[in-house]
């Protein structure tokens, strides 16, 4: 049975799962997109704009929003759902930590909306004929995602508390995107340093496959970075409530912000590993300044 899913975010991640849902036969809406590139994405994939009361109409509540958005989108949630005769099973897919996770489902909970903690591994991929990220769902309700029907989608249910699909997402993260910031400032430092094309010639030699991994995402997170920003902070938090490291993920929080700030800086990460090819790396003389 079609099901309708009002989706707040519709960046390259929110487009990518309303295009999959739509494709297998569900209505997908949004309400009142903030830009006219936003309105314009959502055209093209088929998104419906409805009015923001009908998003209580919806069967799910799609969250799909930079991390410092994620509570106060709840809370207008909680706001315009509360009491009405309809309202739909909110999913909050976004990096954030378990305990901002907690905060969103006591908002909504008070509102009588029953909440799905999410986290999204992997990347934004429009089309509809590969798998597509993983969508992992955890808390009581995170099996109406799979009783209610194929949304479309990867959905990987935990069976485990409130919180841990957050946990899960972040502890990758802080791999993935950790090793992404420490190439990042680890290459700017070489160029300062005037030993850049030292550093790419070993690790070609000594570190091949990191060095074709960071030649993608490096430059992959220029145009981002700023979005990862709060992230890390989340990391940060999360990490923090058990490990004095987490104080760790807040320095490369700052990281990412330098870069986003910095056109020099990312104009340098560009050119130091978009044209790196293993084995035979480019004469570069970029420097930092």
């Amino acid at each position: 049975m079609s099901k309708t899913i009002a989706l707040a975010g519709v960046g390259e991640m929110g487009v990518t799962l309303a295009r999959r849902m739509i494709a297998k036969g569900h209505r997908v809406v949004t309400s009142a997109p903030r830009s006219k590139a936003s309105v314009q994405r959502a055209m093209e994939a088929g998104i419906e704009v409805i009015q923001e009361p009908e998003i209580c109409e919806a069967d799910f509540f799609f969250s799909v929003v930079p991390s410092e958005a994620a509570l106060p989108l709840a809370e207008r949630v909680a706001s315009i759902c509360r009491g009405q005769s309809r309202r739909p099973v909110y999913c909050d897919w976004n990096a954030i930590s378990p305990a901002l996770m907690h905060r969103i489902a006591n908002h909504l909970s008070e509102a009588d909306i029953k909440v799905v903690d999410g986290g999204i591994i992997g990347l934004a991929d429009w089309s509809v004929t590969t798998p597509g990220p993983i969508l992992y769902a955890s808390g009581p309700n995170a099996s109406l995602l799979k009783e209610y029907g194929d949304l479309g989608l990867q959905i990987s249910v935990m069976h485990s508390d409130l919180g841990a699909a957050s946990a899960l997402k972040l502890s990758y993260a802080a791999i993935t995107k950790g090793l992404i910031a420490i190439a990042s400032i680890s290459a700017l430092a070489a160029e300062q340093s005037g030993c850049g094309v030292a550093l790419v010639n070993e690790l070609a030699k000594s570190q091949p496959d990191l060095l074709r991994s960071f030649s993608k995402s490096v430059p992959n997170m220029l145009p981002k970075g700023q979005r990862w920003v709060s992230e890390m902070q989340q990391i940060s938090e999360y990490f923090g409530s058990a490990l004095p490291q987490g104080a760790a993920y807040f320095a490369l929080s700052q990281v990412f912000a330098f870069i986003a700030s910095d056109t020099e800086a990312g104009n340098i990460l560009a050119h130091f590993y978009s044209q790196v090819r293993p084995g035979s790396p480019p004469d570069r003389t970029s420097k930092l300044s």
